[in-house]
């Protein structure tokens, strides 16, 4: 029970375990496209519902303003968890794009889903924005402004997908495949010196004290000591 909580075993056994996995689904294709095609049709149909919450909050924003938004502290990473979402769900109802076009409802979905795509990423980053103009760089902020990159790959492409004439959602077939590379990149960058969160927030974080935007009484000495490494 101890040892299966550790790092050095837990990383290790559940990719060898998520590999053989892949190998087997590789291998033995028929045990898994029932069961996958029909666990993605349930899923799409929850696309209709986030889309319907999606449209509501955004459209309720220039009566509400963002005040409440900002207040919950926590902006950045609620708007990417429900783009996450309708990306997720808009690619449920795709699946591979064959014959089988899913019904006009959930076709109507998947292209307000990939227009409301762009809202909120944008209304992401600008919080997040904000906090860092407010705050400065944390790994935490480092991390959530390379989900708002990613975002931001999926939303270029999405958006016009959605509003093309062409076949229902084709345009996302490229946008997958080349935010995939994106994402691969924006990883090794953060798993290399060249955005290291924790060195990137140190360098922020000594440049307001440096500028004296924060004072040495105010400064977070803690974060030195204990999440910067």
């Amino acid at each position: 029970r101890r040892t299966i909580h550790k790092p050095w075993f837990a990383y290790p056994a559940t990719t060898m375990a998520f590999a053989a996995a892949v190998h087997l689904t590789d291998m033995r294709a028929g045990l898994v496209r029932g069961v996958r095609a029909v666990a993605l049709t349930l899923l799409s149909w929850l696309l209709p519902l986030m889309a319907l919450i999606a449209g509501a909050f955004l459209a309720a924003l220039p009566f509400t303003g963002l005040a409440l938004l900002w207040a919950t502290k926590s902006t950045a990473p609620i708007l990417l968890s429900a783009a996450s979402a309708l990306i997720v769900l808009i690619n449920a109802a795709y699946q591979d794009g064959g014959r089988d076009r899913p019904p006009a409802v959930l076709r109507w979905a998947a292209r307000l889903a990939a227009v409301l795509l762009t809202p909120l990423v944008i209304i992401a980053g600008y919080g997040l924005a904000l906090r860092i103009g407010q705050y400065g760089l944390t790994p935490e902020r480092v991390c959530a402004a390379a989900c708002v990159v990613v975002g931001a790959g999926f939303a270029a492409g999405y958006l016009p997908a959605a509003l093309s004439r062409g076949p229902w959602l084709s345009r996302i077939e490229l946008t997958n495949v080349v935010t995939a590379h994106l994402i691969v990149a924006v990883f090794l960058a953060l798993l290399s010196p060249l955005a290291d969160p924790r060195r990137l927030s140190v360098e922020d974080q000594l440049r307001r004290l440096d500028d004296g935007r924060v004072t040495p009484a105010r400064f977070d000495y803690a974060f030195l000591k204990f999440q910067a490494g």
